[in-house]
């Protein structure tokens, strides 16, 4: 849980915006932890875990396509790349 406190949204909004994206990474292990008793009854463990690879992978993929580097740059000029990009 350490990345959500580095977000790199508008100053006004951060502290909803950390709140929001811990509410969808608990949401996101609770789905895995009720999904997977049924999908290794239904599949099998090896393909269980084949399948999650795949959607670990293609979440990989997604963020090295869609997710902008911010390494070595404040929360400021975040926001103001992000306004004229996107506004």
């Amino acid at each position: 849980m350490g990345g959500e406190a580095e977000f790199p949204g508008p100053l006004k909004i951060r502290s909803l915006t950390i709140g929001v994206s811990v509410l969808v990474l608990w949401l996101a292990n609770a789905i895995v932890a009720w999904a997977f008793p049924p999908v290794v009854e239904a599949l099998g463990i090896s393909s269980t875990f084949f399948v999650f690879a795949v959607l670990g992978v293609g979440a990989i993929w997604f963020v090295a396509r869609a997710v902008p580097e911010t390494r070595g740059t404040s929360l400021e000029e975040l926001e103001a790349r992000f306004r004229r990009e996107y506004a």
